[in-house]
């Protein structure tokens, strides 16, 4: 099957600290993927240097000649708004800046499912501002989307919801990468899985292939992100 997004070797150091280490990984189209890794094993820096906000050595390259850094959908390091405008005044300014055509506003908030009328950004709950933060990664209609811990501080339905609303996305073709804590959560979620640890990749496969016989899940994960080797 062909790639849409191939990593081979990524390094990224800050100073004389090594935070990735010979990362290599290859995500197929229209599929979704869960990177995980314990705290601090270099998931945020690795979506950071995908869509190309800090320098790494290595090679990230887009398999899809109709894909590159700047029609990635992101949601990174938690969301980022214009606290005093309402979710249509933020995504407005996005569209603006990313010359996006106006009326794909109202379609990603039907997508994400969010009418919060002229409520100001800054008294959103947690589940708004997750559902703003898809949406402006959503609006510029973009083949790869990444998520960056998406279900932080998120109620039972508003994780219910949000899976739903990915597995959606990558059924009507969409690549999703997404990174999360919610081993159990991601068990009905994603398709494939990297585990970090350690600055490399541990391991990378279908979902269905990462535990052993009599494994859990969370047994796997634990096995391989705390591989020393």
């Amino acid at each position: 099957m062909a790639k849409i997004l191939e990593l081979r070797n990524v390094c990224v150091a800050y100073g004389k600290t090594k935070v990735l280490d010979g990362v290599n990984a290859c995500i197929l189209p229209g599929r979704v993927y869960g990177l995980l890794g314990l705290n601090g094993a270099g998931k945020s820096t690795l979506f950071n240097a995908i869509v190309g906000l800090i320098p790494f050595s290595g090679s990230i390259t887009f398999g899809d000649r109709q894909v590159d850094r700047t029609v990635i959908g992101a949601s990174i390091n938690g969301p980022a708004f214009y606290p005093q405008l309402s979710a249509r005044g933020n995504l407005k300014v996005h569209a603006l800046l990313t010359g996006t055509n106006p009326v794909r506003i109202e379609e990603v908030l039907d997508v994400v499912d969010l009418d919060s009328g002229s409520k100001r950004a800054r008294s959103f709950s947690t589940g708004m501002k997750v559902r703003l933060a898809l949406a402006m990664a959503l609006l510029t209609d973009p083949p790869l989307l990444i998520l960056d811990e998406p279900q932080n501080g998120l109620d039972p339905q508003g994780i219910k919801d949000l899976r739903l609303l990915i597995r959606r996305l990558a059924k009507e073709g969409k690549t999703v990468i997404i990174s999360s804590h919610q081993l159990g959560e991601v068990a009905h979620m994603v398709d494939d899985v990297g585990i970090l640890g350690q600055g490399t990749m541990k391991y990378e496969g279908p979902l269905n292939d990462v535990a052993e016989e009599g494994e859990s899940l969370e047994d796997a994960f634990f096995r391989y992100s705390r591989d020393k080797s």
